[in-house]
């Protein structure tokens, strides 16, 4: 419609970044499902953490989703959303990927009401 580009987009409260030099997911995912935990060799890695009721869910940001985390944290509009994608992407694979964003962060909870 078009009131998406004013859709106001924001965390949840319930959430941290953790920037690492090595690919902690990796680590992490291997020791939930108790297997022995990789030698990670050194690659760097954004690793979101939240909190959903009394589960604490985790997995590694892309890097398109790093570099946005600390602006959706304060708070953008969908076409701000856009606009920052459309500074490394054509308007059309902009556009498509932040429809995609969008549906990955509802399907995990991580936004709020603004």
């Amino acid at each position: 419609t078009s009131d998406l580009p004013a859709l106001g987009l924001s965390t949840i409260a319930a959430q941290r970044t953790i920037t690492s030099s090595h690919p902690i997911a990796d680590v992490w995912r291997a020791v939930e499902n108790g297997h022995v935990p990789p030698d990670p060799a050194a690659a760097p890695c954004t690793l979101l953490v939240w909190r959903e009721d009394n589960m604490v869910y985790h997995r590694e940001l892309t890097p398109d989703e790093a570099k946005l985390w600390p602006k959706l944290q304060h708070g953008l509009t969908f076409g701000e959303l856009c606009e920052h994608l459309g500074q490394t992407y054509a308007d059309e694979q902009a556009a498509a990927l932040a429809v995609q964003l969008l549906t990955s962060w509802l399907n995990d909870g991580l936004l709020a009401t603004r």
